[in-house]
């Protein structure tokens, strides 16, 4: 932050709590403004509703090259990059502190855990099927579907640009998820009916891929409606 004596600014605004509110945000503010392809100024006159005397404070005193408030988190545009960690945890833990974990960083996080859970579940669940080739290519579907989808969604959420995108991601998940269950429950209902009717004794064993795929597409397709709503 630069001195107060090299500018005549009132400085009971610097000693405000709203000042103190704002300048920690100033990082995320330039994001939107950059985002939304408009001035700083603009920005925070029109979108954050700060008066002239505080936006001219805030323009003076934040200087992007040397501030980076605790717990905020630079766009990656500022040079606010972080090494994927694959086993120190600490060091990750550290970076998230430090504010220094960028959004793509943590969609790339996102994507690896989810791509893991579904190599587990077939190593350890899927793989003793008694077709081992529609496992794997269910799985390899799953994968392909899963890596599309977030990368669509993150886009969806402004990309680098954006902001919460895991967070957001999985408080949407509940619901979305607790509705396709509710859904896949339905449809294995009427299946095992009419398996039934039709004296069938077992199910078609590709009815379990093909929901499993149905599943991971609906998804996405929701989480993508969803976010599109929280970005508009």
């Amino acid at each position: 932050m630069r001195e107060e004596g090299d500018h005549p600014m009132n400085n009971d605004i610097r000693h405000s709590e709203e000042y103190n509110t704002h300048i920690q945000n100033m990082p995320a503010y330039a994001s939107g403004a950059r985002a939304k392809g408009v001035s700083l100024e603009d920005f925070l006159a029109n979108n954050v509703g700060i008066e002239d005397a505080l936006i001219s404070a805030l323009i003076v005193d934040w200087d992007p090259a040397d501030m980076n408030p605790k717990g905020v988190i630079l766009p990656e545009s500022e040079g606010t990059k972080s090494t994927m960690y694959w086993w120190n945890t600490k060091k990750l833990a550290a970076d998230i502190k430090a504010g220094k974990l960028p959004e793509r960083q943590k969609k790339n996080y996102f994507l690896a855990t989810g791509i893991m859970a579904i190599v587990v579940l077939y190593l350890f669940v899927i793989s003793p099927a008694e077709d081992p080739v529609v496992s794997l290519l269910t799985t390899i579907l799953q994968i392909t579907i899963f890596v599309f989808g977030v990368r669509i969604i993150f886009k969806t959420n402004q990309g680098a640009e954006g902001h919460d995108f895991v967070g957001r991601v999985v408080v949407l998940s509940w619901p979305i998820n607790i509705k396709l269950t509710v859904f896949s429950f339905v449809c294995l209902i009427i299946l095992a009916i009419a398996a039934i009717a039709t004296e069938s004794k077992t199910l078609n064993p590709l009815i379990g891929p093909a929901l499993a795929i149905l599943f991971g597409v609906l998804y996405f397709w929701r989480l993508n409606v969803h976010l599109k709503e929280i970005n508009t």
